[in-house]
C-alpha cells in the first residue's frame, strides 16, 4: 500500500485530480503515519532537485484525498491524530477468515476505549457514510 499509495502522491495525480478519493483495503493504518512523515521529508529535501512540482507537502494530499480501513491495528489506532481521524474506516473483513466476527462488537469496544465518542462514531459509521455517500 504504501509504495502505490506514495507513487500516486508523488507523481502529483493527487493534486491534479483534488476530488479524486483512494481507499486503501485490507491494509491496515500502522504504516501511514511513517509513510507520510517520510515522503514529507523526502519532498521537502529533494523536491528540487528532482523536479518535484507538488505544491503541497505530500502528506496534505493523504489527508485529503487517502482513506484507509482495518480490521485489527491498535498500533494504526493510536497513530490516529497523525493519520487524520477523518480518514479511518474500520472493517470487519466478513465473511475472510480475517474477519473480527462474531466478536466485532467487544473487539471493537476494547480498541475504542478512551476515544472521543465523535472520533469512535467517525470510525465505525461516520468517514465511510460521508466517503460513500450513504
Amino acid at each position: 500500500m504504501a509504495e502505490s499509495i506514495s507513487r500516486m502522491v508523488l507523481s502529483g495525480l493527487l493534486e491534479r485530480y483534488p476530488d479524486l478519493q483512494v481507499v486503501s483495503v485490507e491494509g491496515q493504518l500502522g504504516w501511514i503515519p511513517f509513510t507520510q512523515h517520510y515522503l514529507d521529508h523526502v519532498w521537502e529535501k529533494h523536491r528540487f532537485w528532482t523536479g518535484n512540482e507538488l505544491k503541497n507537502p505530500p502528506s496534505f494530499y493523504f489527508r485529503r484525498q487517502v482513506h484507509a480501513t482495518f480490521m485489527e491495528d491498535p498500533v494504526g489506532l493510536r497513530e490516529r491524530e497523525f493519520i487524520g481521524i477523518d480518514n479511518i474506516m474500520w472493517s470487519s473483513d466478513y465473511p475472510h477468515s480475517e474477519t473480527t466476527w462474531p466478536n466485532s462488537r467487544e473487539l471493537t469496544d476494547r480498541w475504542l476505549d478512551g476515544f472521543p465518542a465523535e472520533d469512535r462514531k467517525k470510525i465505525l459509521h461516520d468517514n465511510a457514510a460521508r466517503l460513500y455517500q450513504l
